[in-house]
């Protein structure tokens, strides 16, 4: 059986149906806004300073020392700069010594020769003192190449050696930098689907191709990234596998193990892709808990690129705007204001 409807009751009809439609497609953008949002907790952040580095270079590189979060070490198209906090002031690495990163308190350099040498972070003359450990070498140096300094004692005289290190006697003992297999790699069996540890052991086995990984500083929990804005995080004591917030695009760990710092890259036409400014996150494995960073205003609504994260869990990154007037803002340290 059909049913017809008289037209003098199509408009009001029509106006109800039009009126529920209109509804539902707030209530839909409502709840659209509101998961994107996700009712998160927002944790502020300052702006500690902001690094004039005179130049529109922009740094390949760059590491806060682990022993004094008030410096850090940038390579500028190969010139060291060493910056202090909170000031922000500058300081130039002597020409012709090629950054390599922190070895506590003390700068490592790399001289014309290749050889490697120390310099004291007060005046960048040769240091008097050293702490042996490793150095995890920035990319300029290759992939995943890591150093370990050492005397050159009875002991170590037997290992694969470099190059005694210039100028570094202490107390008349040479110094010795070898080189230290990393911990974590990637299985080298063209699968790409494992992580192995420095014995060869295959610890990992991945779902599916694994893009890159990162190690946290307890080395006990590994993220491991599968493409896209697909991260998984394998916790090496308990053998367990959990999926990461897949709203998440890149995460960097925080000195403490349990926290991630989440970006979000937000773009502008979508014909264009090109990244117009950065949404930062906080990421608490206890409780699964993600909260928004609130971002102060001189970098809000521009893109951003973490460069590092302190000891004491300050944040530089590399800003940029992109809209509607591009400016290059450089290097700046943000500061988040826990509750």
């Amino acid at each position: 059986m059909i049913y017809s409807i008289s037209r003098k009751f199509h408009r009001p009809i029509a106006a109800l149906l039009a009126c529920l439609l209109g509804l539902a497609f707030l209530t839909t953008v409502i709840t659209t806004a509101a998961a994107g949002s996700g009712g998160l907790a927002v944790i502020n952040s300052q702006l500690v300073t902001r690094l004039h580095l005179k130049t529109n270079s922009r740094p390949r590189w760059a590491r806060f020392s682990p022993a004094n979060p008030n410096l850090i070490l940038l390579d500028v198209d190969g010139q060291g700069i060493l910056a202090s906090l909170p000031a922000g002031t500058i300081r130039g690495i002597p020409n012709g010594m090629l950054p390599a990163g922190w070895l506590g308190p003390t700068v490592v350099v790399s001289d014309k020769s290749g050889r490697f040498r120390l310099l004291s972070s007060v005046d960048l003359t040769s240091s008097k003192t050293m702490t042996a450990g490793a150095v995890s070498l920035p990319w300029p140096f290759g992939k995943n190449h890591r150093l370990w300094f050492d005397f050159a004692l009875s002991e170590t005289a037997s290992a694969a050696l470099r190059s005694p290190v210039p100028g570094a006697e202490i107390k008349d003992l040479p110094l010795i930098a070898r080189e230290d297999q990393a911990s974590v790699a990637i299985a080298p069996d063209g699968a790409d689907r494992n992580l192995v540890d420095s014995s060869g052991h295959v610890f990992f086995r991945g779902t599916k191709k694994i893009y890159g990984f990162s190690l946290s500083p307890d080395t006990y929990k590994i993220l491991v990234y599968y493409g896209n804005t697909e991260h998984v995080l394998f916790n090496r004591l308990i053998k367990r596998t959990t999926k990461m917030p897949s709203t998440i695009h890149a995460w960097t760990w925080l000195p403490d193990s349990s926290t991630l710092l989440g970006e979000v890259s937000l773009g502008g036409e979508p014909s264009r892709e090109e990244v117009t400014s950065t949404d930062l996150y906080i990421y608490e494995l206890a409780g699964a808990k993600l909260e928004r960073i609130e971002l102060p205003s001189p970098v809000r609504g521009v893109a951003l690129k973490i460069l590092d994260i302190s000891a004491e869990g300050q944040i530089l990154v590399e800003a940029e705007r992109v809209f509607p007037e591009p400016a290059y803002l450089g290097p700046m340290v943000l500061e988040l204001l826990w509750r």
